[in-house]
């Protein structure tokens, strides 16, 4: 079995599916992947835990299964999260007048960037800072910039723009990941995470606003020039479109599924007089289903989540040609969608499609379901980068001290 070093592990819980993906760190950009699994689930709900049991089951195969494949222990991991919980704060941090013309240095935005750990803390006991977006800086009450590395000041604030999330919901789903055997490093938004595995460097010159659809709940995020500005969880996703074709038909959630991957649509199809033989759930009875009657329903439902998607951003969106839309998630396959939602928003819509350099699983991969898995990985190993960066500097502001004080003590 060949040896790996740096090893990222990546989980996804989603509504109906548990994924860990395993890759070997290379770059600050670059990532092998190593090993793929999955597993069908039921243990959330609307983002919310609502059986940590099946979560902790689930995790535990897709774990099993990989160290099978891989040889390797997987011991901790990286998760994203997502619900009606989540949502952007801006922290201000401030420490005045202590140092007169002080050269800022890296070590100096990292301690700014940790005490507002501490400082959220009291503000808000039922939130945890899940994710930190970006810092802008006012060096003298001046205008803000985002790296003031360098510059002189007698006084500088910090303005930090944080993801945060209930305590509650993200200690349950710690705590299921935690009984399969892993220990969770950190967590990330799951719309951060779409963005990451989506967005093009040219759609970071401008705003763009992304949205994934997964089985349980649609995420909306609002970029602007690179920086995520807005969150919004919708509790409606693809599950919904196959429960009101259960619902209405008779049949069990499963075919319902299958149906509506096969027939469903966006777009009206008045020719289409096919039908479909199937069973009634409850009294196992065959019966035959129109199609027209799928992508009706389908296309209802469609039209019914592209208005509440329209309605969350009323107050941020404004319509014109340099707005962007992304569509990716399971729930962006279905037929016609990306010409409802552009109509719907006189803006272009264009399907997220992950990049995946690595070869290994590379056709499973590029799926737009596995958007939030991929982009959970890629911000992973970023963020690891950077705390790793952060940390030679402060290991080096230690030594040079040591350095300073022996030489005042020797002769």
């Amino acid at each position: 079995m060949q040896k790996h070093n740096n090893i990222i592990n990546a989980i996804d819980v989603g509504t109906s599916k548990i994924c860990i993906l395993s890759a070997e760190q290379l770059s600050e950009k670059h990532t092998q992947i190593i090993g793929f699994s999955s597993v069908e689930t039921n243990g959330l709900d609307k983002g919310n835990v609502s059986d940590q049991e099946a979560i902790t089951l689930g995790i535990a195969k897709v774990k099993s299964n990989l160290e099978n494949a891989t040889g390797m222990p997987i011991t901790n991991a990286y998760s994203n999260i997502s619900g009606s919980h989540i949502e952007i704060k801006a922290i201000s941090n401030s420490q005045g007048n202590k140092l007169e013309n002080k050269i800022i240095t890296p070590e100096d935005l990292f301690i700014y960037k940790q005490n507002i750990g501490q400082k959220h803390k009291v503000l808000d006991q039922e939130k945890v800072i899940i994710e930190n977006l970006n810092t802008k800086y006012k060096i003298d009450n001046s205008f803000e910039i985002k790296n003031p590395t360098g510059m002189h000041r007698s006084n500088m604030e910090s303005v930090n723009k944080v993801i945060t999330g209930e305590v509650k919901i993200t200690n349950k789903l710690e705590g299921s990941i935690k009984d399969a055997g892993i220990k969770t490093l950190d967590f990330v938004s799951s719309i951060s995470a779409s963005g990451e595995a989506n967005l093009l460097e040219s759609e970071k010159s401008g705003q763009t606003i992304v949205i994934d659809i997964g089985a349980g709940v649609t995420d909306i995020g609002v970029y602007n020039y690179g920086d995520l500005e807005f969150v919004k969880t919708l509790p409606v996703g693809g599950m919904n479109f196959s429960k009101d074709i259960s619902f209405v038909t008779g049949i069990s959630i499963k075919n319902a599924e299958e149906l509506k991957l096969k027939y469903g649509s966006a777009q009206w199809d008045i020719t289409n007089s096919d039908t479909v033989n199937s069973t009634n759930e409850e009294t196992g009875d065959p019966i035959v289903i129109d199609i027209r009657d799928i992508i009706l329903l389908t296309r209802e439902r469609a039209m019914e989540l592209s208005q509440l998607i329209r309605v969350s951003l009323e107050k941020i969106y404004e319509e014109n040609n340099d707005v962007q839309f992304i569509l990716t998630g399971g729930g962006a396959n279905l037929p016609g969608l990306t010409n409802l939602l552009s109509k719907n928003f006189c803006s272009p819509v264009r399907i997220g499609q992950p990049n995946i350099s690595s070869r290994k699983f590379k056709d499973m991969l590029n799926d737009k379901k596995y958007s939030t898995l991929i982009g959970t990985l890629c911000l992973a190993n970023k963020n690891l980068t950077s705390d790793h960066v952060n940390y030679n500097h402060l290991e080096n502001q230690n030594l040079q001290l040591s350095k300073n004080i022996f030489s005042k003590l020797l002769p």
